[in-house]
């Protein structure tokens, strides 16, 4: 291997053109990269949506979902998970595979089970829809629009701003809020139609039959044939209106003669208003912009924003209204690379300090050249490897600063060193000088090419595991443990390859003792080195001084690992970070309108108008939020759901956090509803942190058990935004058909149920064809005659529902002939998870609140509560994230030892020295705990991958100071003790040492400033790394002198 690293020292010229075309390459990959704002999830998750209208949430239970699930249940391979949810008129059953799933095979197989299951549905249900969830599909750009214009015009251009931004390129939807769809109402007066003796399906029939154009054959004229085709086309409500239904006495029966029709749009299904400056909120339309999976969000944010300034322009459509961006995930990117990039150079810059005083310029520079140099190396990898540039890549780029100079460190203090013996012997003629330093450089290469090798790949060893933890977490952090990998890759062959060429043509012979500043630092180092061998002489010397060094090490490492259990330590999934961005959401109980959910969140505008932080938000009713939805981008649509996205001041003094308790003390005072807030998080998606799960069979039990874990919960110091999936229960109106009476009149249930859609829902007969939008035709029934207008035409009385005639083969008979009324209790939906029924109590974290802790008080408290037979509780959450993610990284982190340990033996072929090394490990945790605890830091996830990181650092200082004692004991082993052989070549090896630690803990210093995220990481790194030195510099030499071995 050393012919290989030397062969760019002696081919210098070869290597100037090898950098170069990396230069090319690198700088090339790093435009080329597809660069997002978070890592690609691709998790295969599959959601089967069916639509049964009309149907209460257990008869979509029983009728739809159980037929599906059944057999996805029972002929899926690799299914993680499934869950499902039974509302009214809607089916969904989400199935998670696992994570190493094939995910285009795994989407077919359920569209095949789904294709055969579906011939069980009832006719009356729609295809089911197979929808495969991407976790990276939040909105791309969210405005809204208003203007001092009448709304009929807003929502006119509103839609055709909407039309616009869907051909921009790379844009796959836009999704507008506050604007209802054009349509032709037709609006059945039931008396008029009785007068005829018709029914509501004969005028559905006559509409949708009248509106055809069909191709039906050829005619041959003349030698030539010419197509024929039968054209019945819908263009207006006028040829709606004109449509003949039948013909009594010889006159037609025309539509307008039993209905009106109306051109006009459909009922509100949604509302949008806009905050700016803390002033009252106004009315607007809101607009999401959703790009292609294959489209970079930088080149759509810029394409929609060019594409709404040119609308803006004079002569545009939007030139008179007001346009405000409530956000741009590009705008948000380039903010989130730009504070990165600023963090890695001023993490070079720190460094490149830090060797500046310690080192001397020159080598200084040559490790500043290395680092860029390294990355570029890794860019080609990831670009090449379909990799992309968010911001976890560029956080693994920034902590792998401090680790990759550690390889230049020891071959720049290593040549330094030699250069600095050779200036204290004979002199050699200038000619000589290049060869000097050639040579100097090529013994420093082979001297440390196997340690810097065997250190690499332990430290890769270490980091390659964490591609095998499991679920989102796993697909989130997975873009570290792979630039990880490529810029180790990369730093060895700079540190062995280019540094020796770059150190023969920028490093002095002696250069390090001339001028007052150099010849000062090197006097400090010496008596520094000296002061160590003489207490580190001192301590081997006095067995009980290292007696009381072994035991004091356990005793504290025992009580260190018990800080977490004490409350010293805090255990988190993710920290909360300091994001710009707050969601509040709210659902109503079920039945709720739109008017009435209005009502309750323009209550919490009014507490958000007392908040100083909050300059903007954006109100949307009728649906909730893209960015808290777990599947991401799938905000559901329903009248009792609303939410407010909130911009929060740039310049702000206060913490979100801080921010976000005042929000819920204020929504404490509204009584009337439940509104949920939190911040945008920057972790993965994850459950709410505390999410208890009931099983069992009947629905009242679960209900009452959901009740007791709720009221229980809410007892708990630290929770907050606690809430039930089952407290939303109402009363419905059940027709039960009176099956008999109905065969002995020849009704159909089907006919039946179609007819009471309609006049309950009306119906979309069939669409009038235009270039762009086509127009929904509805039928309606206006059940009240007195109503006038073509909403609220259900507003009614059970007596005059059950006056809709219905055609059977005897005649037409009253609804009331067939059907019996009772009032049954209603539930908003029925989840099922893996089969089994379940309902859920969630709640998120207050003040002070610890998920662990919160999850050990309440199943104390419900081991004393009574919970109904047959219902069984798990409990979950972040929790449940928490146990699952610390165990993959557990696993991670013992496969990562063992594979180093084994790399230890291969180098070593001793396992006494492998066990050596590795004894830094676990002890540095006493560093992760202490600086976790002194910072108030909570232990989490970022600060387990610190330790992970640590580990790899900390054993290769081991692994260099063992292999320089077992040099030095080869050579001197017959002419010196053990204990001068140890104190030499520690003292020899104390200044790299030191100057890995110190660089990669001043490396670290820009991240506490960068992401909330990534500070448990930076100071697990910091302390740990500072206590790891501190004990590889004193435990591995005395343990080395107390149990040397034989031979090595």
């Amino acid at each position: 291997m050393f012919n290989v690293w030397s062969f760019f020292t002696k081919r210098s010229r070869f290597s100037f053109i090898l950098i170069a075309t990396i230069l090319f390459l690198g700088i090339g990959s790093i435009l080329d990269i597809p660069k997002e704002s978070a890592p690609d999830i691709n998790v295969p998750i599959a959601i089967v949506s069916t639509v049964l209208p009309g149907a209460s949430p257990l008869d979509v239970e029983s009728l739809v979902t159980n037929v599906l699930e059944e057999p996805l249940k029972n002929s899926l391979d690799n299914v993680k998970n499934i869950t499902s949810s039974s509302s009214g008129g809607v089916s969904a059953i989400t199935i998670e595979f696992q994570a190493s799933a094939d995910i285009p095979k795994s989407m077919r197989s359920v569209r095949d089970e789904v294709e055969i299951a579906k011939r069980d549905l009832p006719e009356d249900a729609t295809d089911p829809q197979v929808i495969e969830i991407d976790f990276g599909s939040d909105p791309v750009v969210t405005a809204t629009l208003s203007g001092s214009i009448p709304s009929e015009i807003l929502f006119t251009i509103a839609q055709e701003v909407s039309d616009k931004l869907e051909t921009v390129s790379g844009v796959s939807s836009v999704v507008l809020s506050g604007v209802p769809n054009k349509e032709v109402q037709v609006v059945i007066d039931t008396q008029l139609l009785n007068q005829y003796g018709l029914t509501i399906t004969d005028v559905t029939r006559a509409i949708a039959g009248a509106n055809t154009s069909l191709p039906v054959g050829n005619i041959e004229m003349n030698g030539v044939e010419f197509p024929v085709r039968l054209s019945g086309d819908i263009e207006n409500s006028y040829d709606v209106a004109d449509i003949p239904i039948i013909s009594v006495g010889g006159a037609p029966v025309y539509i307008r003669d039993v209905a009106r029709v109306f051109d006009g749009r459909s009922e509100l299904t949604s509302l949008s208003r806009t905050s700016l400056d803390n002033e009252p909120s106004k009315t607007s339309v809101s607009f999401e912009v959703f790009k292609s999976s294959s489209a970079k969000i930088t080149r759509v944010s810029v394409a929609v924003q060019d594409e709404l300034r040119q609308m803006q322009e004079a002569g545009g459509i939007l030139e008179n209204l007001e346009v405000h961006n409530m956000f741009d995930a590009g705008e948000e990117l380039r903010g989130d690379l730009s504070t990165l990039t600023k963090s890695g150079l001023y993490t070079v810059l720190l460094v490149s300090l830090v060797l500046v005083i310690a080192v001397g310029w020159r080598e200084a520079l040559i490790a500043a050249i290395s680092i860029p140099l390294s990355f570029l190396v890794a860019f080609i990898a990831l670009n090449y490897s379909g990799n992309t540039l968010n911001f976890i890549t560029l956080f693994a780029l920034i902590l792998s600063i401090g680790i990759i100079v550690d390889s230049t460190i020891v071959i720049v203090e290593g040549i330094n060193r030699k250069l600095q013996d050779l200036s204290r012997g004979d002199d050699e003629s200038k000619k000589d000088i290049q060869k000097i330093k050639s040579d100097a450089a090529l013994e420093v290469v082979k001297e440390f090419h196997i340690p810097l090798t065997t250190g690499t790949m332990t430290t890769i060893a270490v980091f390659a595991p964490l591609l095998m933890v499991s679920g989102i977490t796993g697909e989130f952090i997975k873009s570290i443990p792979y630039t990880i990998i490529f810029v180790l890759a990369s730093s060895l062959l700079v540190a062995l390859g280019f540094v020796p060429m770059f150190a023969t043509k920028l490093l002095r012979r002696g250069s390090t003792t001339v001028g007052a500043f150099s010849r000062k630092r090197e006097e400090l180092v010496f008596k520094f080195e000296e002061g160590y061998k003489k207490y580190l002489t001192k301590v081997l010397n006095s067995k009980e001084s290292e007696n009381v060094l072994f035991l004091t090490l356990i005793v504290v490492f025992i009580f260190t690992l018990a800080l977490p259990s004490l409350g010293a330590v805090r255990v988190v999934f993710f920290e909360d970070s300091n994001s710009d961005y707050v969601v509040l959401d709210t659902s109503l109980p079920i039945g709720s309108t739109l008017s009435q959910t209005d009502l309750e969140i323009r209550k919490a505008e009014e507490v958000l108008y007392t908040i100083p932080e909050a300059t903007s938000f954006v109100t949307t009713v009728g649906r909730g939020s893209a960015f808290t939805d777990p599947f991401g981008g799938g905000a559901s649509g329903s009248a009792r759901s609303a939410n407010i996205f909130v911009n929060l001041d740039l310049s702000r003094d206060r913490e979100t956090t801080e921010i976000l308790d005042d929000i819920r003390i204020g929504l404490l005072e509204i009584k009337t509803s439940e509104i949920r807030v939190d911040q945008l998080s920057d972790g993965p998606p994850s459950l709410a942190p505390i999410t208890v799960t009931l099983f069992g069979d009947d629905l009242t039990d679960l209900e009452l058990a959901a009740s007791l874990v709720e009221n229980s919960l809410r007892e708990i110091p630290g929770t907050a935004d606690v809430s039930s999936s089952v407290k939303d229960t109402t009363t419905e109106f059940v027709f039960s058909v009176n099956r008999e009476e109905a065969v002995a009149m020849g009704a159909d249930i089907r006919v039946i149920a179609a007819n009471l859609r309609v006049a309950l829902y009306g119906e979309n007969v069939t669409e009038i064809k235009q270039l762009g939008d086509d127009i929904d035709i509805v039928a309606k029934v206006a059940l009240d005659s007195t109503q006038s207008g073509a909403f609220n035409t259900n507003n009614t009385t059970l007596e005059s529902l059950t006056r809709v005639n219905i055609t059977t083969q005897q005649g037409i008979f009253p609804l009331s002939n067939f059907v019996n009324v009772s009032v049954e209790p209603s539930r908003a939906s029925v989840v099922h998870k893996e089969g089994e029924r379940i309902a859920t109590v969630s709640s998120r974290i207050g003040e002070g609140g610890n998920a662990l802790v919160i999850n050990k008080e309440l199943q104390a408290k419900m081991a004393s509560n009574l919970i109904p037979e047959g219902v069984r509780i798990s409990y979950g959450g972040e929790s449940e994230d928490v146990d699952q993610s610390f165990k993959d990284m557990f696993t991670a982190l013992i496969i990562g030892l063992i594979s180093m340990f084994a790399i230890l033996v291969l180098q070593f072929n001793s396992f006494r020295f492998a066990t050596y090394v590795l004894s830094i490990v676990p002890l540095s945790l006493i560093g992760v705990f202490a600086g976790l605890m002194i910072t108030g830091t909570p232990l989490s996830f970022p600060s387990i991958m610190g330790f992970i990181a640590l580990s790899g650092i900390v054993v290769n200082n081991s692994i260099i100071l063992i292999d320089t004692i077992n040099k030095e004991r080869r050579k001197h082993g017959t002419t010196k003790t053990m204990q001068e052989i140890v104190v030499g070549a520690s003292a020899a090896r104390l200044r790299p040492v030191l100057l890995t630690a110190l660089t990669t803990v001043v490396g670290m210093v820009p991240l506490l400033f960068v992401a909330a995220l990534w500070v448990p990481l930076a100071y697990a790194l910091m302390f740990g790394l500072s206590f790891a030195t501190i004990i590889t510099l004193l435990l591995v030499p005395s343990i080395y002198v107390r149990w040397p071995g034989k031979r090595i």
